[in-house]
């Protein structure tokens, strides 16, 4: 009987950080693409919403929440010291954000390819990993000046990125092309 349920192609990059003798300094740290991350000391909660293309900050000491427009498609975010980075599909770009305290502020907007999907940022946060799931590669840019550093091929509309805890590995999930 034919499986009907498709399964995800994983591609593991090797030698895309730092050795392996490198270990999480904070266990919380986010290592894998998602759609909330938290600030550095977990006070604050930011969600992407990609329904109505905004991301929502909540203080998780008072439960103030503050929505910020950032544009077409948000899909993941991720945390690099105090910069968040979000992948916005639908305008082949990542958002970049910081909080001021008082709310987000943009600082920036990366033309990056056709529909980036996944991010992560490494936790040293000077390298953030994207994928571009309709050109099927994987990007790695270096945070300060946001310029492309490495690229690697990765068929099957990759969506899912995510860093070994050692730093020793990128893992990048596709839609399409399973085994």
């Amino acid at each position: 009987m034919r499986n009907l349920i498709p399964t995800a192609l994983l591609v593991a990059i090797a030698g895309c950080t730092p050795p392996a003798t490198v270990q999480l300094d904070d266990a919380r740290f986010a290592t894998g693409s998602r759609t909330m991350v938290s600030n550095a000391d977990a006070s604050r909660t930011y969600a992407v919403n990609v329904d109505e293309g905004t991301i929502t900050r909540i203080d998780l000491g008072t439960w103030q929440t503050d929505v910020l427009e950032v544009g077409v498609e948000p899909t993941r975010i991720t945390r690099a010291g105090n910069t968040y980075f979000v992948t916005l599909r639908g305008e082949r770009a990542i958002a970049v954000f910081q909080d001021s305290g008082s709310g987000l502020e943009r600082l920036d907007t990366i033309d990056i390819g056709c529909e980036p999907y996944g991010i992560v940022a490494n936790e040293a946060g000077d390298t953030l990993y994207v994928t571009l799931s309709q050109e099927n590669k994987t990007l790695s840019l270096d945070v300060d000046t946001r310029q492309v550093t490495g690229e690697w091929p990765t068929p099957g509309d990759p969506r899912w990125v995510a860093l070994h805890p050692k730093g020793n590995r990128l893992y990048v999930g596709a839609a399409r092309g399973g085994v």
